[in-house]
């Protein structure tokens, strides 16, 4: 079975930090302007990959979700999905003006992502994040930087046995 288990928001949409779990039943309940619609927009955009087309609508003097989820350049949404056991990680982040995404064999590690400062944890850079990964010999695959090519991804990874893919294959897929 192949689904969605967390999520994480890395000094995104206002969040600090935090992991969400979604391998079971999710309700989100709270007050107005707690990040219930911020959460669900995320978890649709990991289904749709389309920033425009998330199926909630946004008042007028809201920001786009680039602008929105990925203010700075340490801001990292971390989509963890689990595939016949295995676990993914698929990755977005903002570079030179534009959402980037990656996919990572391995399971969330807060370790890739932030990095422990005098006053508790501080977020990376991207390229301070793919230091680590290599560092920990991780496979990923290079920046894809068009919605189309990620789709793309997302259904073959959905139709494919991840366990029976060796690593070095992840690499060349184009």
């Amino acid at each position: 079975m192949r689904y969605l288990n967390k999520i994480i928001f890395i000094q995104s949409a206002h969040i600090n930090y935090t992991e969400i779990r979604l391998d079971g039943n999710v309700h989100f309940i709270g007050d107005q302007g707690v990040g219930k619609s911020t959460v669900l927009r995320a978890v649709l955009f990991f289904y749709n990959a389309d920033t425009q087309k998330l199926g909630i609508s946004t008042a007028s003097n809201k920001d786009q979700f680039q602008e929105y989820y990925f203010k700075h350049t340490n801001s990292h949404i971390i989509y963890e999905v689990v595939s016949n056991e295995a676990k993914f990680l698929v990755w977005l982040y903002k570079e030179h003006g534009r959402l980037c995404y990656r996919f990572i064999e391995s399971p969330y590690e807060q370790s890739f992502f932030m990095t422990e400062a005098t006053k508790g944890y501080q977020s990376l850079t991207p390229d301070n994040v793919i230091k680590r990964i290599r560092s920990e010999s991780y496979c990923y695959l290079n920046t894809i930087c068009t919605i189309i090519f990620l789709k793309q991804l997302v259904i073959f990874f959905s139709m494919l046995n991840y366990n029976q893919v060796p690593s070095k294959q992840l690499l060349l897929i184009p």
